[in-house]
């Protein structure tokens, strides 16, 4: 039987020779899975349901199934998390939550450090400056002063990157989170002037071609469309560093061997 109070999920796109995490603290979920034809065998798919961004994948990236899990968690968890398939954060399936949390408001996976770059710079050689920039823009716009003031900070001034498919919240902070997540990515696509999946493939196409995106040759677009997933971590890294001071980092465990 699953967990009632906590719940991390495994974000997964396809079977792998060592299995998906999946017993009763982890619930493995397909990200993309309106995308293929061929589905790994996990435990749920984010294209279940009406209300799902499944189709938005090869933009959003791991997201997908983020969005999902936002909108149809159990109501009654108490904390929430996600990991990726290959990257876990390894606990006991009777890990106590609640003691936890009474030292620490978050958990998540040790950040990557790039020691001669802060993490706009790092972005900014790899996707292209502008698109932090877009996100400041809204940010500025629609939050609070103090939003802003940290986007710079965090982002423009510091050097840790926090992995966006690493992290346990509590539910509500989870919840509060993802809805700041897509409520950015809104008004970015409204002002990029995508609508569609097909005119967030367009649009990505378009800016690789430019060069704004990661130079990648074209069998690898696939990985460089996904522009909002790139962002999402930068997002995730000013999110948990604005709103949590007593952070539990811990170091993930990697399942295989991968550059990405």
């Amino acid at each position: 039987m699953k967990r009632t109070d906590a719940q991390i999920y495994v974000l997964c796109h396809k079977d792998v020779p060592y299995g998906i995490r999946s017993n009763s603290l982890y619930t493995s979920i397909e990200c993309g899975a309106a995308c293929r034809d061929v589905h790994p065998s996990a435990d749920i798919r984010d294209d279940d349901g009406a209300d799902n961004m499944s189709a938005w994948n090869p933009f959003v990236a791991e997201n997908s199934a983020v969005y999902w899990i936002w909108k149809h968690h159990d109501r009654g968890l108490k904390y929430l998390g996600n990991v990726q398939y290959r990257r876990l954060l390894d606990f006991d399936e009777n890990t106590d939550f609640d003691s936890l949390f009474r030292r620490y408001d978050a958990i998540s996976c040790k950040p990557l450090s790039f020691k001669k770059m802060t993490v706009a710079e790092q972005f900014d050689e790899c996707h292209g400056i502008k698109y932090l920039n877009l996100v400041g823009d809204i940010i500025r716009e629609r939050y609070p002063r103090s939003y802003y003031r940290k986007w710079r900070r965090f982002i423009f001034r510091r050097h840790r990157l926090y992995y966006s498919c690493g992290f346990v919240l509590r539910a509500a902070e989870y919840d509060r989170y993802v809805s700041f997540l897509f409520d950015i990515f809104s008004a970015l696509n409204e002002r990029i002037g995508v609508q569609t999946v097909q005119q967030a493939m367009d649009y990505t196409r378009t800016e690789i071609e430019k060069g704004f995106l990661a130079n990648r040759e074209k069998r690898e677009y696939r990985y460089s469309e996904q522009l909002e997933g790139f962002l999402a971590e930068r997002i995730f890294t000013f999110w948990i560093r604005m709103n949590f001071r007593r952070i539990l980092e811990i170091q993930y465990t990697l399942m295989e061997d991968s550059k990405i």
